[in-house]
């Protein structure tokens, strides 16, 4: 690439950026918007002693099978729930779909 062709390139190159800053500026001109967190698909259920997945899934949806996606969402606080979903703990704080 010769020198003038590099100097046509780079001239072309910053109008373009030129160009894109005042698009920019025009519908932002604060800056681009600041995203929005997405609203929770879940609620929170605090354990009480006695209490079990299936026991907590049956009383909020008569369907105790369903123990296993409240694990599934709970995972991430809870580890132990993948290779033990009956173990739970009074005060364990446990996602429970919205949709329940």
């Amino acid at each position: 690439m010769s020198s003038k062709e590099f100097q046509q390139l780079d001239t072309r190159l910053k109008s373009i950026q030129a160009e894109l800053k005042s698009h920019a500026r025009r519908y932002h001109p604060d800056g681009p918007p600041t995203p929005q967190p997405s609203p929770r698909k879940y609620r929170e259920y605090i354990v009480k002693d006695g209490d079990s997945l299936s026991k907590i899934a049956k009383t909020l949806t008569t369907n105790a099978g369903r123990f296993t996606e409240m694990a599934t969402l709970n995972y991430d606080r809870y580890p132990s729930l993948k290779t033990n979903p009956s173990f739970i703990k009074p005060g364990w704080k446990l996602r429970i779909p919205l949709t329940w």
